[in-house]
């Protein structure tokens, strides 16, 4: 009899022990889903700020692209017009150089026309 009560004696402490050990891992199962929910709630947080960052990067990248195309733009319109100045500068001296002669044969002309009325 003597081992049969210490038997159940025994079992009882197990049974003390494994209820012991189930409670505290069942505290620490119940802290660790709590953390799990608070992690999955800052997940989806972090997703949204993420989601809100990346349609601000597209649409500053979307401004880049439109503002670089309308600097390309200018920048060609810019040399056009160097060149165009160019040109217009050979031409303008062409017209000058033209003026000249063509003052110099009026002149000649005048002389010409001088010189043949006086010497005949």
């Amino acid at each position: 009899m003597l081992k049969i009560k210490q038997l159940e004696e025994m079992v009882l402490e197990k049974q003390k022990e494994v209820q012991d050990i189930c409670n505290s891992h069942y505290q620490d199962f119940v802290n660790c889903i709590d953390s799990l929910l608070q992690l999955r709630v800052e997940a989806t947080e972090l997703q949204d700020n993420l989601k809100v960052f990346e349609n601000e990067l597209n649409n500053t990248g979307d401004v880049l692209v439109a503002k670089t195309k309308e600097h390309i733009k200018l920048l060609k319109a810019y040399e056009n017009i160097r060149r165009q100045k160019n040109q217009l500068k050979l031409c303008l001296n062409i017209f000058y150089k033209t003026q000249n002669i063509q003052n110099s044969i009026d002149a000649n002309v005048v002389f010409l026309f001088i010189f043949i009325v006086f010497h005949f």
